[in-house]
């Protein structure tokens, strides 16, 4: 929902930039963000990456990590499986 308002404000052919320094952008960065989390979380591994490689070109600075879980989605790493590594779960053999 945050992301359909938030394209409200662009023009049909937007292809610019956001910058995260302009504090206004980061509503709408932080919901894409949190979409492509989402989609990756049910396994929908296509469309996050395609979320994230937009996160990266509309705030190619990359403040919010998006190149890290773009790498995770891209290599078929689930969300279980990043969230048991981070917490240093070993996977069960």
């Amino acid at each position: 929902m945050a992301q359909a308002i938030g394209e409200l404000s662009f023009e049909p052919a937007f292809r610019g930039v956001l910058p995260w320094g302009l504090i206004d952008n980061r509503p709408y960065l932080r919901s894409l963000h949190s979409h492509g989390l989402c989609l990756w979380r049910v396994g929908k591994h296509t469309q996050a990456a395609e979320l994230f490689e937009r996160l990266l070109w509309l705030n190619p600075s990359d403040n919010q990590g998006a190149l890290f879980l773009l790498q995770e989605v891209r290599s078929g790493t689930t969300w279980e499986q990043c969230e048991q590594a981070e917490k240093g779960i070993l996977p069960a053999k």
